[in-house]
Parts: C-alpha cells; structure tokens; sequence
C-alpha cells in the first residue's frame, strides 16, 4: 500500500557511505528492497544521486529533478522543492527528516518523524557535535526550536533505548511514540577460520575511532597499562587517529582507513578478524558501527553500561559492561577476557549470532517500519533493541578450530 513507503529526507547524499555516518545508504537499500520507499533526497545534494527515488512513483522523481542544490529553500513543507515534492505523496505517507526541521505545514496529509539520534540536551552537557564552542543564548535557541519540531508531529525514530529515555526526558515527548532502531554493520566477513582459539590467545585488543579523545582513547591507555600487570602479552591496537596517541611498545598504530575504499575495507576487515577483543570507552555516542562491525567479526566487547552499548552488548555473554567509569574496572573486564581464551571464543560467537538476528539491517529497518506505522496499520511497536538473553555457545553450528 502506497501509505506504507516512507521518504527519507536526508542532510546531504542519502546513497553516500559516510551520511549519517554510514547509516542512512543501508537503510534506504533495505526500505528500496522491501518496496517500502517512496524516496531517499536531500536538500544539500550536488548530484543527481543524492535526489534518487528508487522507485516507481514518478511523478515524485520529476519533482526531484527541478529541486535546487540551496538547502535553505528546503525550510518550509508549505512552499518551494519541499512543498512541491510532498504534495505528490500519497495520503498517510511518512516523511523522516533526518537532522532537518523545516517548518510544518499541517494542511497537508503526510506523516511526519523525526530522526534523532542524540538529545540535544546530552549533546550540550558532553561539549559535542559543534556545541562546545557555542555560546549560551545560541545553545538556548537550540534547544527551543527543537522543542518546537516536535510539536505536532507523528513519532521520532532513534538509535539507542538510551537516547529515546534522554530525549523523552529533556523534552517530555510520550517515550511510546519514540521507536529505537539501532544500527548494523557496514561490512560483513564469512565464517571461513573466523572462530579460532589462537586468535583470542593473542591478546589483541583493537580501538577504532577518529576522534581519540570523545571515543575515550585516554582512558583505555590508563586500563592497558594496569591489564599488562596482569597479562603482559596484550597489545592494543589503534585505528582512526590521524597521529599515534603515544610511544609505547605495546601500542601498535595504525594509519586512518578509508573502508569506503576496497584496499581500505580489506585492511579494515584483517584488523578486526585478528584480534582478540574490542573496546573503545566512548564519553559520548549515539551508537558507534564499530561495535556492530566488532561483533560482526566475532570479537567481544569491553566497555561501560552506557550509551548505546547495552542495547549492542548483552553483559556476560556477548562482551562485558561495567558500571564504574574507571580505568581499574575497564582493566578488570579486559583481563577477563583475555586470561580465558576459550570464554573470549564463545562471546565473540555470541555477539556473532546477535549481530546477525538483532542488530542487522533488516531489523532495524523493521523496527523502523513498526514503529512508524503503528498508527497506519495498528501494528505493535517494536520498542525495544535488547532482546531477551541468549544462550549461545560453541553448539551453534559454527566451525572453532585451533
């Protein structure tokens, strides 16, 4: 039914590898797959890619390709390329602006949500995402015109269970009309010698992370330091920095990787199947695709019961979370793992297992469709990421060697 397709409204190239930070391609792959999208555009799009509509409404596609390049004319529902483009949808469609909030026009019969991956509030408080350098008045005015897209529109669709409590906190916005989605991997790797006991022997623990400081590189060189007490053949890995955090030998840096490349991604894809167990301590995240990436790769992951990591980690059997934000306890947890090889084996096939039946795309995009048109169709909503807990062990069908 046409009012089941969605329009994804994205800040720059919906098809890109790095919009959204390489969310929004396989979510519009996936909506285009189940014939569920109206169309994937974006105001800021130099190219005609990035106003594609994978689909057979074409009267939207010739709306699409009279659309200006200037995202200001994209500020109102009720005139310009926005209005043109949305009176050609089909009553009930759901419009999804992606951090875009123009100015509603209620005459007009669509659905409308909001893309939010993070409260703004939380956003504030963190210093993050430009606004630590911005002054006060300006972060009030911030906060003001976002309570304001949220008034009258259908539903919000974030990442995390830990966003939408935030966000239904800061803005007393019902918690029943937020859908966390969460997000999957980028990349996939076959199970051809991916679960052997000598890679969780080696004690590799791998971070992946351009922003060295925010994805809390300073603090997992404290609880290295302390975990080479204790097992002093663990190395620690690094990628994304564009300089070597520190001298020390056992600090392997790596130089940033282009995974949009296929050199990049095979290089990517070698770090992460030789090593043992992954971790990055972020202060602040939405959701973090290294950790669907890591669990895909079949590593454990180590890190705090924060963020999104409790809807990507179940605690003792995929990875371990810990609720002290110290170097001591993310020390604590990481030696666990890694003094028990064979416990590291059976995590890494359980986030394996979860990454595939929980958190992969065709999930998500499932809990999106639930949960945006539960008033469509009287769907329930899929409200919740976290399953319940997994058993999962090394009867699962999945080859360990030695």
């Amino acid at each position: 039914m046409d009012h089941q397709r969605v329009l994804w409204i994205a800040p720059h190239d919906p098809w890109s590898p790095w919009t959204l930070s390489g969310i929004s391609a396989p979510i519009c792959r996936e909506l285009a797959r189940r014939d569920a999208l109206a169309g994937a555009i974006s105001p800021a799009s130099t190219t005609r890619r990035g106003r594609c509509v994978p689909s057979p409404l074409s009267i939207l596609r010739r709306a699409m390709r009279v659309a200006p390049r200037e995202p200001e004319t994209w500020a109102f529902e009720s005139d310009g390329p926005t209005g043109n483009i949305l009176r050609t949808l089909p009553d009930r469609t759901a419009v999804i602006y992606v951090f875009c909030k123009p100015v509603w026009d209620h005459s007009l019969n669509i659905r409308r949500y909001r893309w939010m991956d993070l409260s703004m509030y939380d956003a504030i408080r963190c210093g993050v995402f430009g606004y630590s350098s911005m002054p006060p008045e300006a972060q009030q005015a911030a906060l003001t015109a976002e309570h304001q897209s949220l008034i009258g529109i259908d539903g919000i669709v974030a990442l995390s269970t830990c966003a939408a409590d935030a966000i239904s906190r800061a803005f007393a916005y019902p918690r029943d009309k937020i859908t966390p989605v969460g997000a999957g991997p980028t990349f996939y790797v076959s199970d051809r010698n991916l679960f052997r006991r000598s890679r969780y022997e080696a004690g590799r623990v791998l971070f992946v992370g351009r922003d060295w400081s925010r994805k809390g590189g300073p603090l997992l060189l404290e609880a290295m330091a302390i975990v080479r007490q204790r097992a002093p053949h663990a190395t620690l890995h690094v990628v994304g920095p564009p300089t070597c955090p520190a001298e020390l030998p056992w600090l392997v840096y790596h130089q940033p990787i282009n995974k949009a490349t296929r050199r990049g991604l095979l290089a990517l894809k070698r770090l992460f199947t030789a090593s043992s167990v992954f971790s990055m301590p972020t202060l602040c995240e939405p959701w973090g695709l290294v950790f669907s990436e890591a669990a895909e790769c079949g590593l454990p992951i180590v890190g705090f019961q924060e963020w999104s990591l409790p809807d990507i980690v179940e605690d003792g059997v995929t990875g371990l979370l810990v609720a002290k934000r110290d170097p001591y306890s993310l020390a604590e947890a990481l030696v666990r793992v890694l003094a028990d090889p064979i416990e590291g084996l059976r995590m890494g096939m359980a986030a394996r297992h979860r990454c595939r039946e929980i958190l992969d795309w065709r999930h998500v995009v499932s809990r999106l469709l639930n949960g945006i048109h539960k008033g469509a169709e009287g769907t329930s909503r899929d409200a919740a990421v976290r399953p319940l807990r997994m058993a999962v062990g090394l009867d699962r069908g999945v080859g360990v060697s030695h």
